[in-house]
């Protein structure tokens, strides 16, 4: 594919499919002002770790929210004693449970219970109980650091870690500016959608081994690639994978 070509679909990408994906996942976040509101930040980031493969279309991180909103609503609409009480983790367990008997949907306690349980428990742990904003302002001190207390979490993998991370970046406008660079790979997940989008531009990163073995070349090699492309073209890194993936 000619060079110019390479840049016009990173320019469509980065500019019109990542607005849409705005408006249809981001926007309405935006205006909660997540940095200010720890109770809506709890529920962004809950409803954002059941991203995964079938989690999504079952609707688990919609439940999360709701969840955690029917846990408010019993420690007397109040946020805060949620956050101050030990039980916190399983009341919000409890009720997803519940949430999802109501719709006659598994709770799948293997994979959901110890997710959803630790990211109420990072929220009580973390300054101000607020984890968006205690993410957000490690992108910018220690991207790595960022990166690894999401994974730690059991149940978050690194394509959803970058997943959360990417957004977070993209709602706190102009973060990504103060991401350093070197590190900006961290915030690219890599879904099938990515994948075969890097593949058309920059087919040379996919060697006939790999293709014809259907071998997966590893994603952050992925990541790497259009982090540099992007910046190279002067095109937002983050915003060039929300419209890849959108």
């Amino acid at each position: 594919m000619l060079d110019v070509s390479v840049r016009e679909v990173v320019k469509i990408l980065s500019i019109k499919y990542s607005g849409e994906y705005w408006r249809d996942h981001l926007e309405q976040w935006y205006r909660k002002k997540l940095e200010s509101n720890p109770e809506e930040a709890l529920k962004f980031i809950a409803g954002w770790s059941f991203a995964r493969a079938g989690a999504e279309q079952a609707g688990y991180g919609d439940l999360a929210m709701e969840a955690i909103d029917d846990a408010i609503k019993y420690y007397n609409n109040s946020f805060h004693e949620l956050m101050l009480s030990k039980r916190a983790p399983d009341v919000v367990w409890n009720f997803f449970k519940k949430k999802c008997n109501e719709k006659g949907i598994k709770a799948n306690e293997r994979l959901n219970k110890n997710l959803l349980k630790c990211i109420v428990e990072l929220a009580r742990e973390v300054p101000g109980n607020n984890i968006y904003t205690y993410l957000a302002e490690l992108l910018v001190k220690d991207p790595l650091k960022a990166y690894i207390k999401l994974i730690s979490v059991k149940g978050i993998g690194e394509k959803i870690a970058s997943f959360i991370l990417r957004d977070i970046a993209v709602l706190q406008k102009n973060l990504e500016n103060r991401i350093p660079k070197e590190f900006l790979y961290l915030l690219q997940p890599i879904d099938v959608w990515v994948r075969r989008i890097s593949y058309i531009l920059w087919p040379e990163l996919f060697p006939k081994s790999v293709i014809c073995e259907r071998k997966s070349l590893p994603s952050h090699i992925i990541a790497l690639k259009i982090t540099n492309e992007c910046t190279k073209y002067g095109y937002s890194t983050l915003k060039f994978n929300q419209g890849a993936w959108y």
